[in-house]
């Protein structure tokens, strides 16, 4: 071979020699030399790199190509064979050559593809389909399967379309109908794969077509991704096909339907499903699909069927006890979601986790703090993880109960108990706002910086606002400096708050200022929260006329409930009644505000005659007036009391003392004379004396939820000077601080 290189000698040596180097050596003095050889020179050395040195296959499929040698089908099926056998596979390599030079044959088209598929790159394979059909290539069963499969495998777009168009074929008879329930699944998992519903459901009607009824496994495929894009009619219709046919349904795809159907409120297909259960029993010993179907009559509004459902289950799995607590919070039956936690707690299996996060925050929310904080300290002595959200509801809950004792034990388990929940800006920003809620801003500040976090917008919103309400804009305006160059932007409720602050020392110029700010950098719109404080600024300083323009511009009723109070405190009737009217059209929930407000007024002003008159229309309307009741925020206890009780000694010698001091009652304050006997017995006045009967030098703090009168406000400045005892009073807007005679409000509120 050396002296006198042969095509045919190189042949024979190739077919015998197992030296890579040696054999990779005879090929090129086979080449260098010029003399002639043909393809089976080319394929012999192609059959060598197969069998001993396959990276060398591309290198000798170029040296074929640049010797202008055609390749053949048996030729270029050998090289494939050889990439395939590399480690790692020449897929890249291979699929280029084809590009470049393979046959568009169906052996030549099916080595790539199975090249790709093999070695993981499936999706490289599937612009193969369209060779096959611009070359008229006979798409065999093997070669419609290893697409199909290609197609299922890439899980791309491509593939879903891919597999469109093979279906397409068939459906049409381009392509021989195949009989192979496999190819099918794997190209309606491609159609799936992409949300492709619609052309999986045709697929299902190309089978029968075909003669080939789908399967359970196809079924049962295109039903769960039905449900998955939330086609329920489809679902339905699947489903329904499954069950004329005798197909059985995979359990969790049937409590996956039944789910679809709850969040649809659809109950005929919930009590259908539901009768289909209970004649074939799947509801016995398959919790989940009870558990699905409590949840389900739940939505569709039927908690007695969903309680029928849960009753059938012996033993409830954590999931379905979740589920029945749910469904009774949502439906208001708090005491029943309660009823079940003690009930397992009285059998010694105490509820999972998930259902005291659910009846904790559900209690919570409807103000049952009592009940609530029991149940979360169940939680703790059975050592439950605490949820940070539901522990945050609680916290807020207690906050606006003016709760302060329970917020303060709250607030002890987080710092010594629990430290985790201290990194939580959900929790840390609830126990600013709690405390807030009771008048004890030196705590919103330690909760605030005690934070084992840095600031979010949130913890940062609940500061602001606390500050706001305690009428302390400076403080607020300086956190909100700090916030800004902490690089944290501010969100519309950090706008409402510092508008709130500025409307309650009057600072239109401030206002105008971060309305400015807001708009330029951040484009936040004017939400009705942020009229509304705009309202309460303008009316405060008793612009009047261009505070309800304002309102008018809002849809909401709090625009108007503010500008009432205005008009109240200005002693404008006229503009009040057009706000009282605005407000009874569009608003029950604000109307008994608003009608107390009035009656308030019109006693004020002596129209005894007309408050009558409005005492009769709330009659008529079922409209109640919110009472005058005063809460008492003790460390360990929260004593109401309500204006027009009668009198305890102590609290006559708190009334002489202040008229000793100064206090000079305002007897018109007192709205309507048969409900309180003076403005002596406000109930303010009532709180404060049992507050200094118990002795000791803290602060007094009170909540309500109606506007102190102007009378309280004077009689708290004279106490708080007398006794020497800091007063806080809080309102829904705001907090006053009597101090040494003085308010925080300067009087202007």
């Amino acid at each position: 071979m050396s002296r006198r290189p042969s095509a045919a000698l190189a042949v024979g040596l190739f077919q015998s020699e197992q030296d890579p180097d040696r054999a990779w050596a005879v090929f090129q003095r086979v080449l260098e030399s010029g003399v002639w050889a043909d393809v089976r020179f080319f394929h012999a050395m192609m059959a060598f790199c197969k069998r001993c040195a396959p990276m060398k296959a591309p290198d000798v499929m170029a040296a074929t190509v640049s010797q202008r040698i055609p390749v053949p089908d048996v030729l270029f099926c050998t090289f494939l064979a050889a990439c395939q056998k590399a480690d790692p596979p020449l897929t890249r390599e291979a699929f280029d050559l084809y590009r470049n030079c393979g046959p568009r044959s169906h052996n030549s088209i099916f080595g790539v593809a199975n090249l790709c598929r093999v070695s993981g790159q499936p999706a490289l394979a599937l612009s193969l389909v369209s060779d096959a059909i611009d070359n008229n290539v006979e798409f065999s069963e093997a070669l419609l399967s290893l697409f199909a499969a290609c197609c299922a495998e890439s899980q791309c777009g491509d593939g879903a379309d891919t597999a469109g168009r093979l279906l397409e074929r068939v459906r049409s008879g381009s392509i021989a109908p195949p009989r192979n329930y496999p190819l099918f699944a794997n190209l309606i998992t491609a159609l799936l794969s992409q949300g492709g519903v619609d052309p999986a459901l045709r697929a299902l009607d190309v089978m029968d077509s075909v003669g080939m009824p789908p399967s359970m496994p196809i079924y049962t495929n295109v039903l769960s991704g039905a449900i998955k894009a939330g086609r329920l009619d489809d679902a339905l219709n699947v489903f329904r096909a499954m069950t004329q046919r005798g197909c059985s349904v995979d359990g969790i795809v049937f409590t996956s339907l039944v789910s679809l159907c709850g969040r649809n409120s659809n109950m005929p297909a919930v009590e259908s499903l539901y009768a289909h259960a209970r004649d074939r029993a799947l509801l016995v010993g398959n919790q989940f699909v009870a558990c699905a179907f409590v949840s389900a009559f739940d939505r569709c509004g039927k908690v007695d069927l969903a309680e029928d459902v849960y009753g059938k289950v012996p033993s409830p799995d954590p999931a379905t006890v979740t589920s029945m607590i749910s469904a009774y919070c949502r439906h208001d039956r708090i005491s029943d979601a309660i009823s079940i936690v003690k009930q397992m707690e009285s059998f010694g299996a105490p509820a999972p986790v998930e259902a005291y996060n659910a009846v904790v925050t559900a209690v919570a929310k409807s103000g049952r703090t009592r009940d609530a904080l029991d149940l979360f300290q169940s939680m703790v002595d059975t050592n439950l993880k605490i949820d940070e959200p539901m522990f945050a509801c609680l916290i807020a809950a207690c906050g606006r109960c003016r709760d302060l004792p329970s917020v303060h034990r709250l607030y002890r388990y987080a710092r010594v108990e629990n430290t985790p929940l201290m990194g939580s800006d959900v929790v840390v920003s609830a126990f600013v706002s709690g405390f807030s809620n009771c008048c004890h801003l030196d705590a919103a500040q330690h909760a605030f910086e005690s934070s084992r976090v840095a600031p979010t917008v949130a913890t940062y919103n609940a500061m602001i606002a606390a500050y706001c309400h305690q009428g302390q804009l400076s403080n607020a305006t300086n956190l909100f400096a700090q916030m800004r160059s902490s690089r944290i932007d501010p969100s519309s409720h950090t706008l409402s708050s510092l508008l709130s602050g500025c409307a309650h020392v009057g600072d239109a110029a401030c206002a105008d200022a971060f309305l400015s700010d807001f708009a330029r950098q951040w484009s936040f719109p004017l939400l009705p929260s942020h009229l509304t404080h705009i309202v309460d600024l303008q009316g405060r300083a008793g612009n009047l006329d261009i505070a309800e323009r304002i309102a008018s511009a809002s849809s909401g009723s709090l625009p108007w409930v503010t500008f009432l109070t205005a008009c109240i405190r200005r002693g404008d009737i006229p503009h009040a009644e057009r706000a009282f009217a605005r407000i009874l059209a569009m608003d029950n929930y604000a109307a008994s505000y608003a009608c107390t407000l009035m009656l308030n007024m019109y006693g004020h002003a002596g129209q005894d005659s007309t408050a009558s008159r409005l005492m009769t229309f709330m009659e008529a309307r079922g409209i109640a007036r919110i009472p005058d009741r005063t809460t008492l925020l003790l460390d360990d206890q929260c004593p109401s009391f309500e204006g027009g009780h009668s009198c305890s000694r102590d609290h006559t010698r708190l009334i002489d003392r202040a008229l000793a001091h100064g206090y000079t009652p305002d007897l018109t304050s007192d709205a309507d004379q048969t409900a309180r006997q003076t403005v002596f017995q406000h109930s303010e006045k009532l709180a404060i004396a049992f507050s200094l009967a118990a002795g000791g030098t803290s602060p007094i703090r009170l909540a309500r939820a109606l506007p102190t009168c102007p009378d309280c406000h004077n009689f708290m400045k004279v106490v708080s000077s007398v006794y020497a005892r800091d007063i806080f009073v809080r309102n829904g807007s705001r907090c006053h601080h009597f101090h040494n005679g003085r308010c925080s409000c300067a009087d202007y509120w």
